[in-house]
């Protein structure tokens, strides 16, 4: 399994001769974030560890889990009023990058989720409270007081977003979904903040050329920003389709090996037939009234979907932690060290 083998790998690569352990930004000596040991690299190592551990029921990725979650609180990259800071630079990570971005706090938000689904007795209730205190600052910073909408705080209002954290939102979103399922005991708290944002997100998608680009300020109301690119069609598709499976039960829930989750693929099976898109989305635009706006709300919407679920197939190829070289004219051979950049 794919899962496996990347744990491994990183598993392998887990430092304790600076800052006392926890994963390098890079792994190639010479780049600057070498020296930088980031919240995603780690709080995805904590994510795919406890996902692991809940999947295969294995001990021993519950344990990479925790220690790595708990290293993240030891050096205040997670600090006691649970600010999610970016990062720290070695050797003892106490030069840190107070920069509150969405995924960082989305792939803690689900690590813990999952610890919690994981675990029993004592263990679940300190899951529980980690959970929750992510959660209530998660909401306290990222959600709009006005308008619910999710903002990217660091850059969105002052429009300098670089092409990676245009897309931040759509994995908060997508690990908010996943908490959902694992955890249902916080359908309450987070269900209501994905309904109001995958209806916010729709009422963009209504932008140039074709009528479809969404926007990435959702808290301006129905209409488009100006902004459009891959970033913010992931945001709306993820928003939207990680609400599908509480308005939508057929979607299903989350798997693991021992009631139906496999690891190979069956591109001849057949589900239950699911209701459309547009079916779907006008359950979730009812408490807005979004279907009252003078722009052809139903065929924008609808082509605006049709526009996001084909972004479906690159989005399953998103990489979180993008290589520096790929992209060496876009100036991320640096770590956040204090800048308006992230991870």
């Amino acid at each position: 399994m794919m899962g496996r083998t990347v744990h491994n790998t990183q598993a392998l690569r887990w430092d304790y001769t600076t800052c006392g352990g926890g994963l390098r930004w890079q792994i190639v000596t010479v780049k600057d974030g070498y020296k930088y040991k980031n919240t995603i690299s780690n709080g995805l190592y904590f994510q795919q560890s406890a996902r692991l551990a809940k999947y295969t029921g294995n001990q021993t990725y519950a344990d990479a889990a925790e220690e790595a979650y708990k290293w993240m609180r030891s050096v205040n990259i997670i600090q006691d009023d649970f600010w999610i800071n970016d990062g720290a630079l070695v050797p003892d990570c106490k030069a840190i990058t107070p920069k509150r971005w969405t995924y960082n706090y989305g792939t803690i938000m689900a690590g813990c989720a999952a610890m919690y689904n994981f675990t029993q007795g004592e263990e679940r209730v300190y899951w529980k409270e980690q959970l929750d205190n992510v959660i209530n600052s998660t909401i306290a910073t990222f959600i709009d007081v006005e308008t619910g909408a999710l903002k990217e705080i660091q850059c969105q209002e002052t429009d300098t977003c670089d092409m990676d954290q245009r897309s931040f939102k759509a994995y908060l979103a997508r690990w908010m979904g996943y908490t959902v399922q694992v955890a249902p005991y916080t359908y309450q708290t987070l269900v209501p903040h994905l309904r109001k944002n995958a209806a916010l997100a729709a009422a963009t998608c209504i932008g140039e050329p074709r009528g479809t680009a969404c926007g990435q300020k959702w808290n301006l109301g129905p209409k488009w920003d100006g902004k459009h690119g891959l970033g913010e069609q992931i945001n709306a598709m993820e928003v939207i389709q990680n609400i599908a499976p509480f308005v939508a039960p057929e979607v299903g829930g989350v798997f693991n090996n021992k009631n139906g989750g496999t690891s190979k693929s069956n591109p001849g099976g057949k589900g239950k037939k699911m209701r459309n898109w547009r079916q779907i989305l006008a359950e979730l635009y009812a408490p807005y009234a979004l279907r009252s706006y003078e722009i052809g709300t139903g065929d924008k919407v609808g082509a605006a979907i049709v526009t996001l679920v084909s972004f479906a197939a690159l989005a399953g190829m998103v990489v979180f932690v993008v290589s520096p070289d790929e992209v060496e004219e876009e100036g991320k051979s640096k770590p956040d060290t204090g800048g308006e950049r992230a991870s």
